[in-house]
């Protein structure tokens, strides 16, 4: 088994995927690193609005791969510092429930894509760095 910190752009059966974020627009492109050793390129390319909600997309679009391994790269300072421990969800409303004669109040709310992102990444063994380029990415943002 491959730890987080062992996982590199040449560790087989690895999805990597770039991610830059500029003016309010989030471009993806991503290859697959074969167990052979070569590289799969064009597993996936988007543009979207939203940086969270094209992360998103983007993840679902590609559980199809079935990759054990994910490696993120990205351009953004936000994604990345939110994808290191301790990872938070904004919870800013709060509701009271009751647990038999007990009253609690509980956060809820945040962001739904973010609450998605995270039960994307728990099927893979996953790393994110930031980088200070990905020309491909940035590419599709012009």
């Amino acid at each position: 088994m491959i730890t987080r910190r062992q996982l590199t752009l040449t560790t087989p059966n690895t999805l990597i995927l770039g991610i830059a974020h500029r003016d309010g627009r989030t471009a993806i492109t991503g290859g697959v690193r074969l167990r052979n050793g070569e590289l799969e390129n064009d597993a996936i390319e988007m543009v979207g609005g939203d940086l969270w909600e094209t992360l998103n997309e983007g993840l679902a679009d590609v559980r199809i791969i079935r990759a054990p391994y994910l490696l993120l790269l990205t351009t953004c300072g936000e994604l990345n510092e939110w994808l290191h421990k301790p990872i938070k969800v904004e919870q800013p409303e709060t509701k009271t429930v009751w647990v038999g004669r007990e009253r609690f109040t509980v956060k809820t709310g945040g962001n739904e894509h973010q609450w998605a992102i995270l039960r994307h990444l728990f099927i893979y063994t996953w790393r994110c760095d930031r980088v200070p380029a990905l020309k491909k990415a940035e590419g599709l943002l012009q």
